[in-house]
């Protein structure tokens, strides 16, 4: 769990770092896909908290500094209900709809 949350501060900071213009909330926002039912939930509840897990580390240590501005991740988590259907689905609503700069999951 720990190697995921990881992951995602490395990915986080990483775009952080090339995104090119401000949100005015200064939210950084990444979407999460996961299996929260179907068969494989345990490894999407496992994918899930770390993510969550490593949100709240960033943003409680103030968030990801880029030049002059600090931006705060905001997680869009979505369940693939473990069909590939669904993950297209959840993928294109994250991107399409709702303007996520990375994809976890």
């Amino acid at each position: 769990m720990r190697q995921l949350g990881l992951g995602l501060a490395v990915v986080a900071a990483g775009l952080a770092m090339a995104l090119q213009t401000a949100r005015a909330d200064e939210e950084l926002p990444i979407g999460v896909i996961a299996a929260q039912s179907g068969s494989f939930v345990s490894a999407g509840n496992t994918i899930v908290g770390a993510a969550n897990l490593a949100a709240q580390q960033i943003n409680d240590a103030g968030g990801i500094k880029v030049g002059d501005k600090t931006y705060k991740i905001k997680l869009y988590i979505r369940d693939n209900r473990t069909d590939v259907n669904v993950t297209i689905a959840a993928a294109r609503e994250l991107v399409n709809d709702i303007g996520v700069k990375a994809i976890w999951g």
